[in-house]
């Protein structure tokens, strides 16, 4: 219970820190915190991560085609590896039908157990199971024997030898839409796009500022200093999150306070890490509002389309509702997304033997001050443990 919950309160962490120039720094100071700006402009990629292949292009798509997925019940075709079927099954030991089995009106005849399997070992509780399925066309009935688990939930029947005759009742079929100038129109019209030719074209960009992002975002945001958080709106985040977590854990029947005493922290303890969660999102809302400012970036219609549009919405007003679900505001995450570009535009692109021997250079100047600083503390020990000798010896 305590790994599972604890698995769940990171998920619901990492959620929270995914909501979303010269060297010269400028500041930012209000009400809102105060931020120093280092550099986020001017940063080099190489040129295998500028590149985009279609094969990425294509994987985007597909991922953006399967939002717009049909699923029905077909009662014909054959079965194979990844299939999920709707089954009804009659499961037997020692000659006596067992399992959880509904019978028919008279009270004596067994109906079986009906169920929906995905054809994969390891889904259903009996191995071998699934794969005896494969291969099968629907509406057929397959006999198997095999052997229940050991740690099977009726002790009683745990190790033993199961016949199953399992009758394949239907299959989902899953449809994807054909990606052809009808269905971009369809969907997206409202974006300004018509055709796979311009819709193609916006995520071959999209998919460049991703692999862009991935490579030097991380960097970006390391470069800029918080002076003073914007305390109200930590706030806000730390109480979401903690709302989160409580609902979470008291779906498990635990209280919070034993669930402190599980994770061997105090509330205050745990609020403090909350705290410490939130402050990267809290930083990269207020880098994302002070460069807005800088550059004079602002919200706009047209991006925001453009925004949903890449997300794989079919308007600003269904976007606007998935963030809202999660008490996100769409005026602040299509600025977000605004900047980013505008960051991402400034990337100098080059060869990819000058970038590794650029980041060999970095890398030994990093060692080399490292290991500068260990000498210094070293000298400076060494001083200290003099000093209180001749202090000693005076």
């Amino acid at each position: 219970m305590k790994k599972k919950l604890l698995a769940i309160v990171l998920c619901i962490c990492a959620v929270f820190s995914m909501a979303a120039c010269s060297r010269k720094t400028a500041e930012k100071s209000s009400s809102d915190g105060e931020i120093t700006l280092g550099k986020y402009k001017g940063y080099q990629v190489s040129e295998s991560t500028a590149k985009v292949t279609d094969e990425a292009v294509q994987k985007y798509l597909n991922s953006i085609l399967a939002m717009y997925a049909t699923t029905s019940e077909v009662t014909e075709g054959t079965t194979a590896e990844g299939s999920v079927v709707n089954v009804t099954y009659h499961m037997t030991v020692n000659g006596t039908e067992v399992g959880d089995f509904k019978l028919a009106e008279d009270g004596t005849t067994s109906l079986g157990i009906s169920s929906q399997v995905t054809l994969t070992e390891g889904t259903f509780g009996v191995d071998g199971f699934t794969t005896a399925l494969v291969g099968h066309a629907v509406g057929e009935t397959v006999e198997m024997d095999l052997t229940l688990p050991a740690d099977y939930s009726d002790t009683t029947l745990a190790g033993q030898p199961v016949h199953y005759s399992v009758t394949i009742n239907s299959m989902s079929q899953t449809t994807i839409p054909e990606y052809n100038d009808a269905f971009v129109a369809e969907h997206y019209a409202f974006a300004g796009y018509q055709t796979t030719a311009d819709f193609t074209e916006l995520i071959r960009k999209e998919v460049y500022y991703i692999q862009v992002s991935e490579k030097i975002w991380d960097d970006v945001l390391d470069a800029q200093k918080v002076k003073q958080y914007n305390t109200k709106e930590l706030q806000e985040y730390v109480d979401r999150m903690f709302a989160q977590v409580e609902s979470t854990v008291s779906g498990y029947g635990v209280t919070m306070d034993s669930y402190y005493e599980m994770m061997g922290t105090t509330k205050e303890g745990f609020l403090k890490q909350l705290e410490s969660d939130c402050k990267p999102v809290i930083k990269e809302k207020m880098f994302i509002r002070a460069v807005a400012g800088k550059e004079k970036i602002k919200y706009s219609e047209e991006e925001a389309a453009r925004y949903a549009a890449i997300s794989g919405y079919t308007s600003v007003d269904e976007f606007k509702k998935y963030l809202e679900n999660y008490g996100e505001d769409l005026e602040y995450n299509v600025l977000s997304y605004m900047v980013q570009n505008f960051i991402y535009e400034s990337v100098e692109v080059i060869p990819d033997e000058e970038m590794t021997a650029e980041e060999t250079t970095a890398e030994e100047t990093t060692a080399g001050e490292t290991a500068a600083e260990e000498t210094a503390a070293e000298e400076t020990t060494a001083e200290a443990a003099v000093t209180e000798e001749t202090t000693a010896g005076e």
